[in-house]
């Protein structure tokens, strides 16, 4: 599906969709983003099987007496 009349000269790359000749740049940056998302996917899965701990976060107490 094209959005613009620009559009006709594009493809997919995994979630992305460039141009039918996107820069050598441009392509790596689109490998580690699609890299990072894979990484959180997969701590994300592996928390909820049990198989890893999830990284603990600091409480904060907030209250309005200071």
């Amino acid at each position: 599906m094209l959005y613009t009349k620009h559009m006709t000269n594009t493809q997919r790359h995994g979630i992305f969709i460039t141009t039918a000749d996107p820069s050598p740049r441009m392509q790596s940056v689109m490998d580690k983003i699609q890299r990072q998302m894979q990484a959180e996917h997969d701590y994300r899965q592996a928390v909820r099987a049990g198989r890893i701990q999830p990284e603990t976060f600091t409480t904060l107490n907030i209250s309005d007496r200071h």
